[in-house]
């Protein structure tokens, strides 16, 4: 797919009941409100609570915000799954616990939206804590590399951040929505690809920017950084597989033995520890059937 650069009219522009915020939470109560407090007034918010309780639950009956506790930690997709059977709206907003919007980022997503109608995706540009632009530039089952200056209008693009993601409810259904067996990292990428394949078209939006901290969402996971090293090794590693075939999740595989060898990462404990725990990843996920 090549990259496209589009303007187009604004013609039946959305409005804020048209949409549903969805964000998966574990140990978020700290900056969940923060994004709350961000949302246009009257939103619609779906919380799926993959943590044990901190109090999130009552703050959110406090606000009256559609809350569901999960047994357990059922993973990212399988969470955002179950916030969007919730949702009765035409479009899902999946957003994570450390995003916070603008004041006109809600304006400008509406505005993208009825510029785009034939458009099943949007996502908006990412802005992080230092005010810098870390939009997606590529992702694991495109070719396609967006540079720094590649945003000068919206984009038509293979891929968008799960970070902020907006997708028409009626694709989102119709592939089934996140893929359960990814249970966290290239959950996203993974349905962007889906939906391309609907002859969807996924837009990220010039205009339309909020904050994402980044690794600020979740708190109490024992050991996270070898949590999170496992399971993107394991979901990448899932990804490849079923997209690009088993050969290409075994070259994974190969590259992640020859990191965990590098003499710079033998003598350093940390970055061993961390190595080690993605080649896990990657060799459960080529054991899992």
């Amino acid at each position: 797919m090549s990259i496209t650069l589009v303007t187009m009219n604004e013609l039946n522009l959305p409005t804020l009941r048209d949409v549903t915020f969805i964000t998966v939470a574990y140990g978020s109560v700290a900056v969940l409100p923060s994004l709350w407090e961000t949302l246009p007034i009257g939103s619609k918010l779906i919380i799926i609570d993959n943590g044990p309780a901190d109090g999130l639950e009552a703050w959110a009956s406090v606000h009256n915000i559609v809350y569901k506790k999960m047994h357990a930690n059922v993973g990212f997709g399988s969470a955002c799954n179950e916030g969007a059977k919730l949702a009765k709206s035409e479009w899902l907003f999946f957003v994570n616990p450390d995003v916070r919007l603008f004041e006109d980022s809600f304006d400008q997503l509406m505005r993208g939206i009825s510029r785009h109608p034939q458009a099943l995706g949007f996502g908006p540009v990412l802005i992080n804590s230092a005010g810098e632009q870390h939009f997606k530039r590529h992702g694991r089952l495109s070719n396609i590399r967006l540079s720094n200056n590649a945003l000068k209008g919206d984009l038509i693009v293979p891929f968008l951040s799960g970070a902020a993601l907006v997708i028409k409810r009626s694709a989102f259904e119709t592939v089934n929505g996140f893929d359960p067996k990814i249970f966290l990292y290239f959950e996203d990428d993974d349905l962007c690809h889906r939906i391309c394949q609907l002859t969807g078209t996924l837009v990220l939006l010039a205009e339309c920017q909020v904050t994402h901290l980044g690794g600020k969402a979740s708190f109490g996971i024992d050991d996270l950084d070898k949590f999170k090293e496992f399971h993107y090794g394991k979901s990448e590693t899932q990804v490849l597989a079923k997209h690009l075939g088993r050969n290409r999740a075994l070259l994974n595989l190969l590259i992640s033995a020859i990191k965990l060898l590098n003499p710079r990462t033998i003598v350093n404990r940390q970055r061993r520890t961390v190595r080690l725990a993605r080649l896990s990843g990657v060799a459960t996920a080529l054991m899992d059937k």
